[in-house]
Parts: structure tokens; sequence; C-alpha cells
């Protein structure tokens, strides 16, 4: 075969590939188009990006989701909670994120800042995979907006994105 021959046909295989559906989707399609329209919260949606394994491309993931994830992963690993995780994006990739903490009274809270720093970075690269250019401690601010004596177990986070 010729190289522009090759080229068709994998070009052909793809566009194949790619407009196949999902398998096991005509199962459970209406639940999932149901459950979608009754959802009270519009979410923004951020590119995640499979970079390893049988599939590569990009999917988008909303951004409840990945606050979501970055609220109990902060809450499980650090000894503090955040009140508001805000994400300010380009399209639909994350450009730098701003949280807002809550931490006991005697925390070094450099110490504490540092370490979520690195719980975001490796959570958002867990949930949205390889970025150009990538999550980096430097692109995650950190402010701690109250000291208290004891930290209630669950907060409500309040959600902002900047588009």
């Amino acid at each position: 075969m010729t190289e522009s021959r090759t080229d068709a046909l994998m070009a052909h295989a793809s566009e194949v590939l790619r407009n196949a559906p999902e398998p096991g989707w005509d199962r459970i399609s209406d639940k999932v188009i149901r459950a979608l329209r009754s959802t009270s919260a519009t979410g923004w949606p951020l590119n995640a990006h499979a970079s390893e394994g049988p599939r590569l491309g990009t999917v988008s993931v909303s951004d409840h989701v990945l606050r979501a994830h970055l609220a109990a992963e902060i809450r499980s690993r650090h000894h503090c909670s955040p009140s508001i995780i805000e994400f300010f994006v380009d399209g639909h990739e994350i450009r730098s994120l701003r949280i807002e903490l809550a931490a006991p009274y005697g925390v070094d809270l450099a110490e504490l800042s540092d370490r979520v720093r690195f719980t975001v970075v490796d959570v958002v690269h867990m949930i949205l995979g390889n970025m150009e250019p990538p999550v980096t401690a430097e692109s995650v601010h950190i402010a701690m907006t109250d000291i208290v004596e004891d930290l209630p177990a669950e907060q409500n986070i309040k959600s902002r994105s900047e588009h």
C-alpha cells in the first residue's frame, strides 16, 4: 500500500470508530438523559485528557465533579475545611485555582497551605489528566479565611468558576 492509501484507510477507520455507539449506551441512555435533565445546578465543562490506556482524547468533566473531589480530598488529608473553591478557566481548560480554607487554631498555616497546594495539583491531575499548560503549585492560590477552635464535619462549598 502507498503511504497516501494507508493514511486514507486509517482516517476512515478512525471515523468509523469515533462514530460507533458506546457499548451498552442504549441500555442506560434514557436514565442518564433523565438524570441530566433533572439536575438543578448547571456546571461548566472542563476538559479531561486521557493520555494513557486504550482510549486517548478529551472528554468533559463538570466543574462540580472536580470541586467535590477537591473538597473531599482536602478534608480527608488535612485538618482544614475549604469554604470556596474557585476555578479560573480559559475556555474549558483550568489555568489557576483559588481555595479559601478554615483551619484550626495553632496549625502552621504556611505548611498547611503548601500541603493543600500539592493535594490540589494531585487531584486535578488525577481527574483531568495532563493539561497544557499543567496546573502547578504556583497556579494554586490558598487563602486562610477563618481560624476556628473546632472544624465542622461537613460544610457546603461555594462554587465559582470564571470563564
